[in-house]
């Protein structure tokens, strides 16, 4: 079988029926990086590994309580700060500062 090559200054990109005739191939490129998946019936998919996902999701929830702390105006940013991120109260009061 032979394997799926990408150029690397394109997106890696296949078409559905690769998915189906060369899955084998597809799912080893979807290990190494995502793999968009274009299908003729339907929007494109994506196809990753789930310990990816997980670390997009992790970025996206940092983000979102990133957001809330920017948003409330209940003490002073070091305090809102360290209610989702308890850790920050062991740095110095310096780099809670920065």
């Amino acid at each position: 079988m032979a394997s799926i090559t990408f150029n690397p200054a394109q997106r890696r990109v296949v078409q559905s029926s690769d998915l189906s005739r060369r899955s084998a191939a597809v799912f080893a490129a979807a290990e190494e990086a995502a793999v968009q998946v274009t299908r003729r019936d339907g929007e494109t998919l994506v196809l990753t590994t789930k310990r990816e996902a997980a670390v997009h999701e992790q970025i996206l929830e940092v983000a979102a309580q990133l957001i809330a702390v920017s948003l409330d105006d209940r003490g002073t940013l070091g305090d809102r700060l360290a209610r989702p991120f308890p850790w920050i109260m062991l740095l110095s009061v310096q780099d809670q500062r920065t």
